[in-house]
């Protein structure tokens, strides 16, 4: 394997390790947990850092709350939905949104009003990059903190076609990748806090620093490679060919000096192998979704009922039938998308958690929830489990040792030692 040299490896396994405290970074961890009754400690050398209770915790309690730190709407997905490309919120009237999924699908003409549509779905506002890039954000908010984190080192203006990130973003869709696009992101971050801030690389990588970093490639351990090692020697060499293409295209937008040894394939392996091993899938629901099944409900009245049913009918009908499929449940798609939740990955995992991670959508925006299991005293560790319930020691062990390249130690694995619990 190939480890990152220098500097970058320095900065990097020392924030991770919690030996090098730079300026701010007690804060920045702090600054996760102000409002919750948490914090962040370092647990142990197998462990790493985990989220320990500030305080006595009733079950069911809800612990925190949480926004992606980082988030990408997946490339498919653009076409379909019209969202905040900061939090993924939906964004638009519900007219706009019919449009853009219709257009999606081939329908070039507009489509009709729907009726009542503001009466049970009031639009959200749009407000367009003042560049000219295209993208779109919910509020000045998440345009600004866009912004200011990543976007001012990755918009296109007004000439998007000859835009070098254009072509890194074609390369993804092309790859089917949607990891490249959210470690552009990420990267863009690294590189505004170093140029714009301190040149300071250890300040440059805090908002990564508490995720795992391994390489993508060795992050992946599918089944065929356990039979044919020829085979995974060349899934590796066309992975590392087509990240290297990737990187390139990406340094023709990052490309001020100093931080060379960030920008090379090692590093954006990493990166892209961070995103494998912490991202989490978002999927908010469609405004169109929630309003056709507000429609059917006893709170319509049959008449708004009927005259939405008829203004809508055709329309429904041309999009069921490009959608060539016996299963309609997409028809309306949710907004699809990934992020990495900061405070989330510092969460160790037990076979026997006392907390559970569940997701919400409230207000149309993707986020995480902790709430807890059961009675957790002041000072226990928080801890979630990665799998689905009702596996086996083994399935656990053979499913965490593939995905997350670690072997459970918990007191239930500890004390089973058969097939069956």
């Amino acid at each position: 394997a190939e480890y990152m040299g220098g500097i970058v490896c320095f900065a990097m396994e020392l924030l991770q390790s919690g030996l090098l405290k730079s300026s701010g970074h007690e804060d920045f961890y702090q600054s996760l947990v102000a409002e919750w009754p948490v914090t962040v400690q370092h647990i142990n050398t197998t462990r790493g850092k985990g989220v320990v209770a500030a305080t006595d915790l009733d079950a069911h309690q809800e612990v925190f709350r949480e926004r992606p730190a980082f988030a990408v709407q997946m490339l498919h997905n653009e076409s379909e939905v019209l969202c905040c490309s900061h939090c993924l919120a939906f964004v638009g009237s519900l007219d706009q949104q019919l449009a853009h999924l219709l257009s999606s699908a081939g329908l070039t003409s507009k489509p009709p009003p729907i009726p009542f549509a503001e009466q049970f779905s009031p639009s959200m506002p749009i407000f367009e990059c003042p560049n000219g890039c295209g993208d779109r954000y919910c509020s000045t908010q998440c345009m600004e903190t866009a912004d200011k984190k990543y976007h001012r080192a990755l918009c296109r203006g007004t000439d998007k076609h000859a835009h070098p990130y254009t072509h890194f973003l074609s390369h993804a869709a092309v790859a089917h990748n949607d990891y490249y696009v959210l470690a552009s992101r990420i990267l863009a971050c690294v590189y505004l806090r170093y140029h714009e801030a301190t040149h300071d690389l250890v300040h440059a990588l805090e908002p990564i620093s508490m995720f795992r970093h391994e390489p993508w490639w060795d992050t992946m351990q599918p089944e065929q490679f356990a039979d044919d090692p020829t085979f995974r020697e060349l899934w590796v060499s066309g992975m590392k060919q087509q990240t290297q293409e990737s990187l390139s295209l990406l340094t023709q937008v990052l490309n001020r000096p100093g931080l060379e040894e960030v920008f090379t394939l090692d590093f954006y392996s990493r990166v892209i192998g961070m995103i494998r091993l912490n991202s989490l899938s978002i999927r908010v629901t469609s405004p169109l979704d929630r309003f056709f099944h507000r429609v059917h409900s006893e709170s319509v009245l049959s008449d708004q009922r009927d005259q939405i049913v008829t203004v809508l009918s055709e329309t429904v009908a041309y999009l069921t039938q490009s959608r060539v499929q016996d299963d309609c449940s997409d028809m309306l798609p949710d907004c699809q998308g990934m992020g990495m939740f900061t405070l989330q990955s510092c969460m160790n995992h037990s076979c026997e958690p006392n907390c559970e991670m569940t997701f919400y959508d409230e207000e149309n925006i993707g986020g995480c929830v902790l709430r807890t299991i059961q009675p957790v005293r002041k000072g226990e560790e928080l801890c979630i489990s990665y799998m689905q319930p009702g596996q086996t020691r083994v399935d656990r062990q053979a499913r965490l040792q593939e995905q997350y390249l670690f072997s459970c130690n918990c007191t239930l694995c500890e004390t089973t030692t058969h097939n069956t619990e």
